[in-house]
């Protein structure tokens, strides 16, 4: 007898309108006998074909063509020999993919070649896919073509290509397509140019065109040339800082990507106001006691005021709580004894409508006749 039992399978004919089916039992003396049963198999065809005379271990089905073969079709292979008791049998589903072809893009890391891969699998026999493109590109009804590599400098992009699928069960041949687009130059939208230290702000990255899915990146300068990266391959376009602070001040941008390519928007300027700080004094000539700052009748002080501040500090002096001089910087020519007292800075930030102050003592000391 022959070994084990007949082996079913079923291959694409007539250039994809038909199916047939082929079953295969090897070995045996005499040759086994096979016999096909379904609906749609003619009856002259059940047992031995032309075929079957050329290869007795085999027998070939040829199915109706032009989708009359109904989906989801069962077949079964009889084999018999005349020292088995029994029959022996193997069957073979035919039916289309259960979904719709998927068309899907890549790029090679070096951005040298994109590569269009369509999908549609699932079916028995396995559909006929391949790829037409604009200006020829493509390979037109060729098996296995379910992919098409282009490079990327000859690649027509804002135009369609289509992948076609081709079942044998069906009559009309499906399709999927892409048109693939370069990501536009972004756009970033800041929410507030000009925040207070400790807010919270959004930042907005638009990109007008461009393949999805579309990741972004973020990229702050704070000095010139230095750029650092702080966000990046979020799918989101909005990105939100809390608790903003002074030291994030600089240049900002965003970046859009796809698989094709990489854009970066405009640098946008972040100035974040903030104070002022309490201010800092400082006394020419200097000269401290534990009384306070010292100076010697008839010599010139200086007192210099600085708050940190954005915008910067105006300023105001005040002796003895009596405004005497605005600027940073408040001079006396010749100190005389009549300038001992306290001396108070006021720094304001006209933007916040804040102000902060300081207060020093200042004794000047005099020579007495004898």
């Amino acid at each position: 007898p022959p070994d084990g039992s007949p082996f079913c399978s079923v291959e694409p004919a007539l250039n994809h309108t038909s199916v047939r089916l082929l079953c295969s039992w090897p070995g045996g003396f005499p040759s086994p006998s096979l016999r096909w049963t379904g609906d749609l198999i003619p009856s002259g065809q059940q047992q031995v074909t032309k075929e079957q005379q050329t290869d007795p271990m085999s027998s070939n089905i040829l199915l109706p063509s032009g989708g009359l073969t109904p989906n989801s079709s069962l077949f079964t292979c009889y084999g018999s020999h005349p020292s088995l008791k029994q029959q022996r049998e193997c069957s073979i589903h035919t039916y289309t993919p259960p979904a719709e072809p998927v068309c899907f893009a890549n790029a090679t890391d070096d951005k040298q070649f994109l590569i269009l891969s369509c999908f549609w699998g699932g079916g028995i026999p396995r559909a006929l896919l391949w790829w037409k493109g604009p200006g020829g590109q493509g390979k037109d009804g060729e098996e296995s073509s379910n992919v098409l590599i282009v490079r990327y400098s000859t690649f027509q992009f804002g135009k369609p290509y289509i992948c076609y699928a081709k079942h044998p069960l069906l009559v009309q041949t499906k399709t999927c397509g892409l048109t693939l687009v370069p990501v536009s130059k972004p756009s970033l939208l800041l929410r507030d140019t000009s925040p207070v230290e400790g807010a919270t702000v959004g930042m907005q990255c638009n990109v007008d065109n461009g393949t999805e899915p579309i990741k972004y990146g973020w990229q702050r300068e704070i000095q010139r040339g230095n750029i650092t990266t702080f966000a990046q391959g979020s799918n989101s376009s909005i990105i939100t800082m809390t608790n903003i602070n002074r030291s994030l001040t600089g240049r900002y941008r965003c970046v859009g990507s796809n698989f094709i390519n990489t854009e970066s928007s405009d640098w946008v300027f972040y100035d974040i106001i903030f104070g002022p700080d309490v201010p800092r004094i400082d006394v020419t000539p200097y000269s401290i006691t534990d009384r306070g700052y010292s100076a010697l009748e008839t010599e010139p002080v200086s007192l210099s005021c600085q708050a940190q501040s954005n915008p910067a500090s105006h300023y105001i002096w005040f002796y003895n709580n009596s405004q005497v001089f605005t600027g940073p910087q408040y001079t006396i020519a010749k100190t005389l004894r009549v300038h001992t007292g306290d001396y108070t800075c006021l720094a304001q930030n006209s933007h916040l409508n804040t102000r902060s102050r300081k207060t020093i003592s200042l004794i000047v000391y005099c020579e007495w006749d004898v």
